[in-house]
């Protein structure tokens, strides 16, 4: 059976219509600003209000107020938020949403019964390791600043690495996880790994972004195609 691939960091499109044409299964668009991927809401209208077929939409949003997320969703026609903390929210929004984990290891996973709230989980690269002074440093402005949503993952780790690093996540965390939830693999995967991380894991979905660039935010219609040949062998 193909699997279903997602190309995520779309900026253009030229990108979109690429993604659709070699079969892709959804596309995101990246709405951190401080991502080198990062578009603007209505430039991602655009986009999508040209796309020549239907397709999965999803929208990564990375410390959003949970009110803009949803309006965002709306106003776009996402099908999908990707989020990288937990929400309070009524269950009919969390099963529109995909839960992001970064775990270095076991330990660091949220109880499996929260994860099972949203539509899927997609698991990525761990994030980099800091000094204790700047955790220390960040934990401090963020008591000050009485954050209305803790960040489940966001403690020791640099700021801004929220995927297309081209690093690997878990593998060994995400079969274990694909036992248990909708469970999307991402981190690093490319032509040259993708058929080892799919064997080993077994994901009911792939999230490519940096295995399928020309430049940082810009695919490469080769990469795009080579590989989502591959995910349908």
């Amino acid at each position: 059976m193909p699997m279903k691939t997602k190309i995520c960091g779309i900026t253009n499109l030229k990108d979109a219509e690429c993604a659709i044409k070699y079969g892709a299964w959804a596309i995101g668009f990246n709405f951190y600003p401080k991502s080198p991927r990062f578009i603007d809401p209505f430039k991602a209208l655009k986009i999508i209000q040209a796309l020549s077929k239907p397709i999965l939409k999803v929208g990564i949003f990375v410390d959003h107020p949970l009110n803009d997320i949803l309006q965002i969703q709306e106003n776009l026609g996402l099908d999908l938020a990707q989020i990288y903390q937990d929400y309070t929210c009524k269950a009919r929004f969390k099963r529109k949403m995909i839960r992001v984990i970064q775990p270095q290891e076991t330990l660091d996973l949220p109880p499996i019964k929260t994860l099972k709230d949203y539509a899927m989980v997609l698991i990525d690269a761990p994030r980099n390791r800091v000094s204790q002074k700047n955790i220390l440093d960040r934990t401090n402005t963020r008591a000050t600043n009485n954050a209305s949503s803790q960040n489940t993952f966001m403690e020791g780790y640099t700021p801004g690495d929220f995927g297309g690093t081209g690093r690997t996540a878990n593998w060994k965390i995400a079969k274990e996880l694909a036992c248990n939830a909708r469970l999307i693999l991402a981190g690093g995967l490319n032509i040259k790994n993708i058929n080892d991380a799919i064997k080993e894991v077994q994901p009911y979905a792939i999230d490519l972004c940096s295995g399928v660039e020309r430049l940082v935010g810009i695919k490469d219609p080769r990469k795009v195609r080579n590989i989502l040949k591959e995910t349908k062998l």
